[in-house]
């Protein structure tokens, strides 16, 4: 697939950081595949980073807690059990702006449901984990709102996104969109989104801004966990449409369980990742 390299510049208080447009037609809201690389040290970006897989994959996680992080589901379970190994999380990996970062390991995980892969589970496939460090001390955290898929399918906004995919820059760094949305909930309830993803976005958040101030407005309503045709990785180049489309998890479906770990009120249903069966 051919890579959409961006040009960009450190943003200021209340700006999008650069964005290169291009002629791909997506379809949806979107005018393209308009992802471009993320230069920008600010909250929410630096937020958003890169979790590594004891099997040697990765996929995308937000900071929402001191020690807290969000993702999906999927790529952390193997046969309805949590892969034994370490899962490592990597803020802001390949920014430009600040090459250096802290990571953290998981030491527990919550889990939305162990059948990710499964269609009528597929709402479920979100996770929250535990890390050994108060990264969020550090680079900050983003504030998750409690929103429905009917509400996000039938409220236009100008969201955002950011994601490591494997088919730009080969994920080393960050690339990052606006300007998409949700476009169709159908009856099973999956929640279609036209951004432009590919493997490694999986987690990844989708956020808008609710001030001003895009270091401390970001509000995430849902995240990204992949695409409702296998045959298409991404929707890079493919036309949007109700069969071939990328899915989003709503936050309502993992909201309340954010709120019970914040407040150290649901420690007994954590999974440690160290216990897991391979």
């Amino acid at each position: 697939m051919r890579r959409i390299l961006g040009i960009g510049f450190l943003c200021l208080a209340g700006a999008w950081p650069a964005l290169q447009a291009n002629t791909f037609t997506a379809g949806g809201s979107c005018p393209g595949d308009t992802r471009s690389a993320l230069i920008d040290d600010n909250p929410p970006w630096r937020c958003i980073g890169k979790l590594t897989l004891p099997n040697h994959r990765f996929m995308t996680a937000t900071l929402v807690g001191p020690d807290l992080i969000l993702t999906a589901a999927h790529g952390l379970v193997k046969n309805g059990q949590i892969i034994a190994g370490d899962f490592v999380f990597h803020p802001n990996f390949g920014n430009k702006q600040n090459p250096t970062s802290k990571t953290g390991v998981v030491t527990k995980i919550w889990l939305g449901t162990f059948t990710p892969d499964r269609r009528n589970t597929l709402r479920s496939d979100w996770a929250l984990l535990r890390l050994d460090k108060n990264l969020g001390d550090d680079y900050g955290t983003v504030t998750v709102e409690d929103a429905d898929a009917a509400s996000l399918s039938r409220n236009p906004q100008e969201y955002a996104s950011s994601s490591y995919d494997t088919d730009f820059e080969k994920a080393t760094a960050a690339c990052w969109q606006k300007g998409c949305d949700f476009v169709f909930l159908d009856p099973m309830g999956f929640l279609l989104h036209d951004f432009s993803n590919a493997r490694g976005a999986s987690g990844s958040p989708i956020f808008y801004f609710a001030g001003r101030d895009h270091r401390h407005s970001a509000r995430i309503v849902a995240i990204n966990v992949g695409e409702r045709s296998w045959k298409h990785e991404t929707l890079y180049g493919v036309p949007f449409s109700k069969a071939v489309a990328n899915v989003a998890v709503p936050s309502h479906e993992f909201y309340g369980t954010l709120q019970a770990v914040l407040a150290g009120a649901d420690d007994a249903a954590a999974i440690s990742p160290l216990h897991a069966s391979p």
